[in-house]
């Protein structure tokens, strides 16, 4: 079983690519905004992204007092004229996101890749610090009262028997040291409207901490070992039922 092939009914709600690096100090935010001009015809819903900076202060017998500082625009979000997909121009990096319906990578990693370098070539960055994926999958269970166990490899047990589930927060970080690679993988409950079934969020992203000149086949090469391991954690996180909703 693969994540992308196109099952009738795919569980992925959001796919996001990443790359971050270091920029020259003279790149602005408005050379990314200058990006945004260019694919404007594509994606032509453009936010800006602003950051904050909080701080909090403690003090012998007071209140402890918080502020947040804006620091400006650092980047910008072009959403597409139906908001299923964004490019981020940051000046820390680029990202691009796809939203629930999701086909396949053949489909939407062409497109990674021809606005990365539309960014590369215009902020002509230092080097290359990180490459990750991250896939949000909601998967529904078709009943209320279910064992975690008969869909998924990890699972919390209840102590008490005769107790039922409410919620539950699983989260396991861990490395691959074959590939370098970093990976996390989160599973909780989601709500649903639908009265019979129960929807469970399988969270995996996987990321390759480097330090690499901008090389375009390093980085197509690194995107396809993080989808190949990607699938493999996806694969053997569910049990075999688990196949048979996609379908």
């Amino acid at each position: 079983m693969d994540i992308d092939e196109p099952f009738s009914r795919a569980p992925v709600t959001e796919a996001i690519f990443e790359i971050q690096v270091e920029l020259p100090v003279e790149v602005a935010a408005m050379d990314l905004e200058q990006l945004c001009n260019e694919i404007r015809s594509e994606y032509p819903k453009k936010r800006p992204r602003k950051r904050f900076e909080g701080r909090i202060e403690f003090k012998e017998d007071q209140t402890p007092t918080s502020q947040s500082m804006d620091l400006g625009v650092d980047g910008f979000l072009n959403w597409s004229s139906d908001e299923k997909q964004v490019v981020q121009f940051r000046l820390d990096g680029f990202s691009f996101s796809r939203l629930k319906p999701y086909s396949s990578w053949e489909n939407y990693f062409p497109e990674v890749i021809k606005y990365w370098m539309l960014y590369s070539k215009v902020t002509s960055p230092i080097r290359v610090k990180r490459i990750a994926i991250r896939f949000i999958n909601v998967i529904e269970i078709p009943s209320k009262g279910f064992d975690l166990q008969d869909y998924f490899i990890n699972f919390p047990k209840l102590p008490l028997i005769g107790s039922s589930l409410n919620n539950f927060f699983n989260r396991i970080e861990f490395f691959i040291p074959e590939h370098g690679v970093n990976a996390v993988v989160t599973q909780t409950l989601a709500t649903s409207p639908n009265p019979i079934s129960k929807p469970v969020i399988l969270d995996i992203e996987v990321s390759k901490e480097i330090n690499s000149k901008v090389n375009e086949k390093i980085i197509s090469d690194i995107f396809q070992i993080l989808r190949q391991l990607k699938n493999d954690i996806f694969r053997k996180s569910l049990q075999q039922k688990t196949a048979e909703l996609f379908k």
